[in-house]
């Protein structure tokens, strides 16, 4: 696509997130963002900028243009949900705190969850993305189902070898990519064994650690039947 296009698709409805690839053609990212500045009559979105330029002029000049944030590609699933975080938080600070608007935290999640991963967490990012939606959340699982392992494989080593650091650092990644997505019991268990390394305890995350991997298992197999799932539809289309 191009910048134009973005902004027809503006004109037809609104979104709460675009994100703005800088190097279209015909009429780049900035230029688009400048446009979308300069309309008052159009609800204001957050623009998350995505360029492999990686420089910090690169990123002031998204930021002067407007832009709200920035990401390098390739895109890895830590740096896309964390931008993800920052809309959510926006957008709920602009909003007046009820029962049924508060933030959802991976363990109140996880009290109610019954599936791996809790559908409503991808409807609501679907929602966000308007019209790209779909497409964005079926990257936002491959990317996902990607970067995982290297993490989990990064945690096990940790505890294998008594490397407290790596295993924080893992487990501290995953709990937040994962209650993004809507793995709130992984979530959960990662942010339990986060609160474990605060204290050093070493033997309990030993001890927790094939829980940790055995409901990874089942948040992958979601994961994967609706990667098909969504194949499938875009096939029948």
């Amino acid at each position: 696509g191009n910048g134009y296009e973005v902004l027809e698709a503006l004109n037809r409805q609104e979104y709460d997130l675009i994100l703005m690839d800088i190097n279209m053609p015909e009429m780049d990212g900035l230029a688009a963002t400048e446009a979308i500045r300069q309309r008052n009559d159009l609800a204001q979105p957050y623009i998350i900028a995505m360029t492999a330029n990686a420089m910090y002029e690169d990123r002031k000049r998204c930021l002067d243009v407007g832009m709200n944030d920035y990401i390098s590609k390739p895109i890895r699933m830590t740096d896309l949900s964390s931008a993800l975080q920052r809309v959510q938080a926006q957008a709920q600070s602009s909003k007046p705190q009820t029962a049924t608007t508060a933030p959802r935290s991976a363990s109140s999640g996880a009290l109610t969850q019954t599936k791996p991963v809790d559908p409503a967490a991808l409807a609501e990012i679907t929602d966000m993305m308007g019209e790209g939606g779909d497409g964005m959340v079926t990257e936002l699982i491959r990317l996902y189902l990607v970067g995982t392992p290297t993490l989990l494989k990064e945690f096990q080593e940790g505890v294998a070898t008594q490397d407290m650091g790596s295993i924080q650092h893992a487990v501290h990644t995953l709990r937040s990519g994962s209650g993004q997505i809507g793995a709130y019991a992984f979530a959960a268990l990662a942010d339990e064994l986060d609160e474990l390394c605060q204290h050093n305890d070493l033997p309990t995350i030993t001890m927790k650690a094939n829980a940790l991997v055995a409901e990874y298992e089942q948040v992958m197999d979601y994961f994967q039947q609706e990667l098909e799932r969504r194949m499938a539809t875009v096939a029948e289309r």
